[in-house]
């Protein structure tokens, strides 16, 4: 059984090269997307794939990491389900598709905070502050990565976003850097909704047949020949209100010494996690409302 730090990971790293990918045209530009959910679509995809195509796919959303362990088999063929039902109705020649993926979520009574709050003050506190928020039910969280505010007259975000891998983000947030305390937050009432062409940075990753009709191999999906992906498009919601603040800012039954404060009044990116699995859900960097 894989443990769940060898299937984050790959989930981690996916994560960050997507974010920075698509930092890279606006650096000061809000950003959300479900990493989770494009990887989970783009596997979907790969079972489909043959030779370089399927490889290069695998390569970008890492799944060549996980696919053999043991843990992995409900998700296999759960996706193995909903590939043979996009097959079977691929090959009608009526039939028109766009591969898109949209995802919301609220920060309402179904997700609302829930204390404890946790803040690193270990090894990463150099660059910043992480919080953690759980939502009710404790098995989602919301992780905020806020850096020192003013650094060579900007914020420290681009610093926090070149020194965070894989490695850092789980060595950072690790139960052990975090702890528990009295914290004052201050969270910016949000709602962000975003859509993304991702062609050209899935193409920028690697993944470049796919979307080559002359070199595409989608065989194991359809006998047509020419079968290529025109499409990626990804849309995602999230909205964080005044309820999923003041249950965030709320201090009491905490064991500290002395109050800790979180202020995000500069930008700062933010992660919604299964707290489980580790995996990460969704991603995103707030700079303005």
């Amino acid at each position: 059984m894989a443990s769940s730090s060898s299937l984050s990971k790959p989930n981690t790293t996916f994560s960050l090269a997507l974010l920075r990918k698509l930092s890279e045209d606006n650096n000061t530009a809000n950003i959300f997307f479900s990493p989770f959910s494009i990887s989970s679509a783009l596997a979907m995809v790969m079972l489909g794939a043959r030779g370089d195509t399927a490889t290069q796919i695998s390569e970008v959303i890492l799944y060549f990491d996980i696919w053999s362990m043991s843990s992995c088999t409900v998700l296999f063929f759960s996706y193995t389900k909903v590939y043979f039902i996009f097959t079977r109705e691929l090959n009608n020649p009526e039939a028109k598709f766009v591969l898109s993926v949209a995802n919301r979520l609220f920060g309402e009574k179904s997700y609302s905070f829930l204390q404890p709050v946790l803040l690193c003050n270990g090894r990463a506190s150099f660059i910043g502050q992480i919080l953690e928020i759980p939502y009710e039910g404790k098995v989602l969280s919301m992780l905020i990565f806020l850096p020192r505010q003013i650094e060579d007259n900007e914020t420290g975000l681009k610093k926090l976003e070149d020194l965070l891998t894989a490695e850092t983000f789980m060595e950072w947030t690790h139960p052990h850097e975090m702890e528990r305390g009295e914290i004052v937050v201050k969270l910016p009432r949000f709602k962000l909704e975003e859509k993304y062409d991702l062609n050209k940075v899935l193409s920028s990753m690697g993944m470049v047949d796919a979307f080559d009709e002359t070199k595409c191999d989608f065989s194991g999906m359809s006998s047509n020949k020419g079968l290529f992906l025109s499409q990626v498009s990804h849309k995602a919601f999230v909205e964080v209100n005044e309820e999923g603040t003041e249950a965030a800012a709320a201090t009491g039954n905490l064991v500290a010494d002395s109050v800790s404060f979180f202020t995000a009044d500069h930008p700062f990116l933010f992660f919604i996690r299964n707290r489980i699995t580790k995996t990460i859900l969704f991603a995103g960097r707030f700079c303005s409302p």
